[in-house]
């Protein structure tokens, strides 16, 4: 199975706090679920809409650039 950066990054973060942000995921797991919501489809919007956010970012910043003729043929 191959990982992603931002997956291994976590992991590492994970070992070397002695697992407290599997701790604090399972937590909330449990705390959305004792409130009736499913965690895992709440946070996939999240996610989701944080690529919204990030995708929209980068373009704003090309386009700047572009408009400053900054871009360096980007």
């Amino acid at each position: 199975m191959d990982y992603t950066d931002e997956q291994i990054d976590f992991m590492r973060a994970d070992l070397g706090s002695g697992m407290a942000l599997s701790k604090m995921i399972k937590a909330a797991k449990e705390r959305f679920e004792v409130e009736g919501r499913d965690f895992d489809k709440e946070f996939a919007a999240f996610r989701a809409k944080r690529q919204r956010v990030k995708a929209q970012a980068q373009f704003r910043i090309v386009k700047s650039m572009r408009e400053h003729k900054e871009d360096n043929n980007y």
